[in-house]
């Protein structure tokens, strides 16, 4: 006897989707919106510079950008001090960054031209405990001239800009790749788990038109029978060949250990038509169906096609039949289930 089950839920898939965008929603929400910009003249001397007051505020997602960018003069390089104080003057941050621009002249095969390079940017991502005010502290030691090649002590009456710039509820970008790839790996062995195959039973492929495969199967289940038919124009052609698609008339029977009839099906296998070589066409089509087990039993299935179709134009090439055990279908399909 068989009943029809339930067909597999269908809103998983939905939320794969959904986790697979969530990076991206986030990454666009936060946007690294500014809230702040002001700059700031270092004198060499290494005299302390306050900037005024800028909020700070703490989101579940993302993180505050505190960047600096140097206006560094052509050949000098510097150590700029940053502290980044509460509204009670405390140090709750403070990190320090060698910064640098230097420019020449390349030779090379007969051609010559400039270059002109520099690391004058510093940013970090801080996350404050609570939203506040803060300010930022700055400072300039060790201001050298790097003129070729050398490192002079330069003038302490250089002045030296530097920008400061506040971002809200950014995101690392390193960070989010990384985090979006295991997301991914996450997903995809989930995706896995639950629809990839998890044994192939049987298969056996032959250039037979009756095909028979015994199983033992285990309580509760999800039997996947594929079978496929591939059809050719025989040595010696019969006819004209049958304009596609074809219909193949096929039989499939399952019983069980004691010979009991548990399925009886006819079929029509929709053949298209394929090229096989330059001068030749071939018909192949396949199918599936999928079988749900109460309890453990021993299974036989047997597959038959005919011969010949289309009045013998063509015959009978490969007839495959495949017995997969899964979990479940990624796709809602028509199952049969044994009671």
């Amino acid at each position: 006897m068989l009943a029809a089950t339930p067909e597999p839920n269908k809103t998983r898939p939905l939320l794969i989707l959904w986790l697979l965008a969530l990076p991206a929603l986030l990454l666009v929400v936060s946007g690294g919106r500014r809230t702040f910009r002001e700059q700031v003249q270092l004198p060499a001397s290494g005299q302390e510079m306050l900037t005024t007051s800028f909020q700070l505020n703490r989101s579940w997602f993302g993180a505050p950008r505190v960047q600096v960018s140097v206006r560094q003069p052509i050949d000098t390089s510097s150590v700029i001090n940053i502290a980044l104080l509460d509204d009670k003057n405390d140090v709750v941050l403070s990190y320090y960054k060698d910064t640098w621009r230097q420019t020449g002249t390349w030779y090379e095969d007969g051609e010559s031209g400039t270059w002109d390079e520099q690391d004058s940017e510093i940013h970090t991502e801080f996350r404050p405990v609570s939203k506040g005010l803060f300010r930022l502290r700055l400072s300039l030691d060790d201001y050298l001239s790097i003129a070729d090649g050398g490192a002079n002590s330069s003038s302490q009456t250089v002045v030296l800009p530097v920008v400061v710039e506040i971002y809200a509820n950014t995101l690392n970008p390193g960070l989010l790749v990384t985090t979006s790839l295991v997301l991914l790996m996450g997903i995809g062995f989930y995706w896995w788990f639950e629809y990839a195959p998890k044994q192939r039973i049987r298969r056996v492929s032959r250039n037979e038109s009756i095909l028979t495969e015994a199983m033992l199967c285990s309580s509760q289940a999800l039997i996947e029978v594929k079978w496929s038919a591939r059809y050719e124009q025989p040595d010696e052609p019969v006819g004209q060949l049958p304009s596609a698609p074809v219909h193949c008339p096929l039989t499939l029977k399952v019983t069980d250990a004691w010979g009991t009839s548990l399925l009886d099906r006819r079929e029509s296998l929709l053949l298209n038509a394929f090229q096989v070589e330059e001068d030749e066409q071939g018909f192949r089509g396949e199918q599936r169906l999928y079988l749900r087990l109460e309890t453990s039993r021993r299974l036989s299935v047997r597959l038959e096609v005919p011969e010949r179709l289309a009045r013998g134009s063509i015959e009978l090439e490969r007839l495959a039949l495949t017995l997969t055990e899964i979990t479940k279908p990624l796709r809602p399909v028509t199952r049969e289930q044994f009671v």
